[in-house]
């Protein structure tokens, strides 16, 4: 194996696929509903949905009476949350929930976590990549070797013939000119 091949197969983290990665993770981050969710995860063996606790931007508040919405919306505002892009969605009757984002720095700590683990399952995947690289190239080099022992004991097993065929030969020369001999004579 050449160094150029050695550098070059394998897989080399790159700054801008984990950006990537960690942007796609903030925009799902942002687009969950903090709290339960009936639908959270999935169960692998049947695909059915199993409930659970997500971990999102924003958070449902209900308001039971209309006459409630800005004492609740001014509390939420004095507690760090701002208000979501839904803002006041109608429920039953005349209650309504009024969606918030959760205070930045709850925002923030949640972010730093799922970056980490971004960060963590990328280079796990690449080491995975890269093992499984290293791993195939041992295997091709196995069985190249083999393939090489294979070649050359065909080679010497050929050469053992012709050698033992020599041999023979020398010690029955003499016999078989004479057995010729008599069978050009007939």
């Amino acid at each position: 194996m050449t160094a150029t091949t050695q550098t070059t197969v394998l897989r080399k983290a790159s700054k801008a696929e984990l950006e990537a990665l960690k942007e796609a993770a903030r925009e799902k981050f942002y687009s969950t509903q903090h709290g339960h969710d009936a639908f959270a995860f999935t169960d692998p063996k049947t695909g059915r949905a199993i409930a659970g606790h997500v971990d999102g931007a924003y958070v449902p508040v209900l308001v039971v009476y209309p006459t409630e919405i800005l004492k609740v919306y001014k509390e939420k505002l004095a507690e760090g949350f701002t208000l979501h892009e839904l803002e006041i969605v109608p429920f039953q009757g005349q209650s309504m929930y009024i969606y918030f984002y959760r205070p930045q720095a709850e925002l923030d700590a949640n972010l730093e976590k799922i970056y980490q683990r971004v960060a963590q399952d990328y280079n796990a995947e690449i080491e995975a990549e890269n093992n499984a690289i290293v791993e195939r190239e041992v295997q091709l080099l196995l069985a190249n070797a083999a393939r090489l022992k294979e070649e050359q004991a065909a080679k010497d097993a050929e050469a053992e013939a012709d050698r033992v065929r020599k041999e023979v030969e020398q010690a029955l020369g003499v016999a078989r000119k004479a057995v010729r001999a008599q069978l050009g004579a007939n």
